[in-house]
């Protein structure tokens, strides 16, 4: 196009050759320059031949630059091709989320045709160093994901400390296995009564006001138990651990890394902490096992709002193309049966995924909630420990 409007101001009827004006004004057409420069009129026959010259030119031109641009460009599929990935986790080792996607990591190196697929664990702070890290350091290029779960959610919208960034501004390419929260206990306590008669508990948290800590909060509140609340754990593995050590009585959190201690008696699982009966667990929600006050419902149904489950993310700015690549290789990979026995397997559930697309709808209609969810903060900070 520059050349073209270029050559229309060089050779323009109404300027003439080189600028020089021309006497017949009355034809439009390109004029290529005629030498000697002392010549003033050229030959309709040279105005046409020069006319057609310059159109065959830049047409040619034109395509050749369309064409090198069509064949440098690089498909997401040709982008991934041998690559390595890096998936973040946003806690430490040995959890629910941590052994979920060390499972799946395979599938992504195996779908996207990727040389490897590294886990890489950002355990801190609830979560809040892995997200960050997300929001802010990592390299938007695509090769850069991060699983976590719904504290990014719970702390955001509660304004936690050391949040630094806005969650409608990922890039979600799907969740897994949606579950509700449990409530969990060591195993001297059989039921809910019998934490209701224990004096002096301990409940454990992961951040500041992330589900879990938001969790047990809500179960020292709504049970009316005679409890504290401990947040700082980097994650579900060291409050497992913590409950067998006896260091604190209980926690809330998703199911997946706690089927096997189940199992063996090492700490025992009460109720889901909801309105609902859980699809994954068999115990009652806590609202079949207490009476609450309408204002303590609500308080709960505020907490299940949130989508819990585990939350394929890339950093904000990600390119559209690749985006759409992750989250169609999320959405294949998820909707295999191999898949699905696999996880089954080792966080002993299968629930499910949410597409990136409806995903990123239920997040952004959340935002309007978090004046709501404030109330939740003020039941979490009469029992917070300082």
């Amino acid at each position: 196009m520059l050349i073209f409007c270029f050559a229309n101001l060089l050779y323009s009827p109404r300027i003439g050759r080189l600028g020089r004006p021309m006497r017949d004004e009355s034809f439009i057409h390109f004029n290529m320059p005629v030498w000697p420069v002392q010549q003033e009129v050229v030959s309709m026959k040279t105005r046409v031949i020069s006319r057609l010259v310059t159109m065959v030119l830049v047409s040619w031109m034109v395509t050749f630059w369309c064409g090198a641009a069509s064949v440098g460009a690089e498909t997401p599929e040709e982008f991934y091709k041998g690559k390595t990935m890096t998936i973040v986790v946003t806690f430490s080792a040995g959890g629910g989320t941590d052994l979920m996607t060390r499972a799946f990591a395979p599938y992504v190196k195996k779908e996207m045709g990727l040389d490897l697929a590294i886990v890489d664990n950002k355990g801190g702070a609830g979560g809040l160093e892995g997200m960050n890290y997300l929001y802010g350091v990592a390299k938007p290029d695509g090769l850069i994901i991060g699983v976590t779960t719904e504290g990014m959610i719970g702390n955001y919208l509660l304004e936690a400390p050391g949040v630094q960034y806005t969650m409608t501004k990922y890039n979600f390419i799907g969740l897994l296995c949606p579950f509700e929260m449990t409530v969990y206990a060591r195993p001297k306590y059989k039921t809910v009564k019998d934490l209701q008669a224990a004096k002096g508990l301990k409940f454990g948290g992961i951040g500041p006001l992330d589900p879990p800590t938001i969790g047990g909060a809500l179960v020292i509140d709504l049970l009316g138990l005679d409890a504290k609340l401990i947040p700082g754990f980097k994650g579900t593995g060291p409050m497992i651990l913590g409950t067998m050590k006896g260091e604190i009585d209980g926690f809330v959190t998703a199911p997946a890394a706690l089927f096997e201690p189940v199992r063996k008696g090492e700490i025992t699982r009460l109720c889901t902490l909801g309105t609902k009966q859980s699809s994954i667990t068999p115990e009652p929600p806590i609202t079949q096992l207490v009476p609450l006050s309408a204002e303590k419902e609500k308080l709960l149904e505020l907490y299940e709002s949130i989508q819990y489950g585990y939350y394929f993310v890339a950093p904000p700015a990600t390119p559209k193309d690749r985006l759409e690549y992750l989250r169609k290789s999320f959405d294949k990979i998820c909707s295999t049966d191999e898949i699905q026995k696999n996880m089954a397997g080792v966080i002993k559930f299968w629930s499910g995924h949410i597409t990136g697309d409806k995903l990123e709808g239920i997040v952004n209609g959340l935002e309007g909630q978090r004046a709501d969810m404030q109330k939740t903060k003020l039941v979490a900070q009469k029992y917070i420990v300082r």
